[in-house]
């Protein structure tokens, strides 16, 4: 999040939630006094990078700032109110495999104005293939990555009044690719290649952090 001289970055983890709301509305709040005004609202660019259950609690968040009225941050100690006069404008949200378990009904409001989601939809565990094997699965040519939630956990999509709105599903990306290359060339290791269709929950930040970071700069 920026305004015109002093950009900033946060990070959290999803179950700080509501720290990172809080985050959030500290720095639209120039002057301190809890009241979002138009002119604190529309003074900053927001930009909204989650991932999993990270992705969704953001797509909630800017659900909340959709809406005039208080919101209270009642889990925090001291519990923290704020009022927001206007919507809180969005620039981008950036969702990789939003997991809606324990979480329906999560989506994108107007105040969004582009709406980034990439999901993959295969489950179970990632493959990365031997690039002389490009198409064969045969034992021995291909490196598995995966963890026991990543056997239940695939995204979504998202329902969204955003502006622009664009999803992919990446598992149907047969043409997309990730190349993990040894990082040692006095070592004779292959090179593996990640495919769409071979995409689990835990691999797909690094298939598509390069579209993430071409989306929101």
């Amino acid at each position: 999040m920026d305004d015109a001289s002093v950009p900033s970055t946060n990070r959290f983890h999803y179950s700080e939630f509501q720290s990172c709301a809080k985050k959030l509305l500290e720095e639209v709040d120039r002057n301190g006094d809890r009241i979002i005004s138009s002119n604190e609202a529309n003074s900053v660019t927001i930009k909204l990078v989650g991932y999993s259950w990270g992705a969704t609690h953001l797509a909630a968040l800017t659900q909340k700032i959709s809406r005039t009225g208080w919101i209270g941050l009642t889990d925090l100690t001291p519990k923290v109110y704020y009022k927001l006069q206007v919507a809180i404008p969005v620039d981008t949200l950036a969702t990789i495999d939003p997991v809606t378990i324990l979480m329906w009904g999560t989506g994108v409001n107007s105040n969004v104005q582009k709406f980034y989601n990439w999901y993959q939809s295969k489950r179970g565990n990632g493959h990365f293939r031997n690039t002389t094997w490009p198409h064969c699965a045969a034992p021995g040519q291909w490196k598995s990555v995966g963890t026991k939630p990543s056997r239940i956990f695939r995204g979504v999509s998202l329902s969204s009044s955003a502006a622009t709105t664009v999803q992919w599903d990446v598992t149907s990306q047969l043409h997309w690719y990730y190349v993990d290359r040894n990082p040692n060339p006095d070592v004779s290791e292959p090179t593996y290649r990640l495919y769409g269709k071979d995409v689990n929950h835990d691999v797909i930040p690094l298939f598509v952090d390069n579209c993430v970071l071409h989306q929101i700069q």
